[in-house]
């Protein structure tokens, strides 16, 4: 319910775009990691769209697959980074 609340009511909620989190991420020197996907069908049909990809880290392929598949990240993003 808390997640509910947060996404939703939320004072300064921002909704995000993946060519703006790229841009963050590299401001921030950040190295994007991945997106937590749960459903197993978007996965699939993320790798079979871009089998050069193998880690799923492309976030210019994630952002072109988002405007072909705009209920991907129908919630929010949840994605992992780490320090370069």
């Amino acid at each position: 319910m808390s997640g509910l609340k947060d996404l939703l009511f939320h004072v300064q909620e921002y909704c995000f775009t993946i060519p703006e989190i790229s841009k963050m991420l590299n401001n921030l020197n950040l190295k994007f990691i991945g997106f937590y996907v749960s459903d197993n069908f978007i996965k699939n049909k993320y790798s079979k769209l871009y089998p050069d990809d193998e880690k799923n880290i492309s976030l210019n392929n994630w952002h072109q697959f988002e405007i072909n598949n705009p209920d991907t990240f129908a919630s929010m993003y949840q994605l992992w980074v780490q320090k370069t």
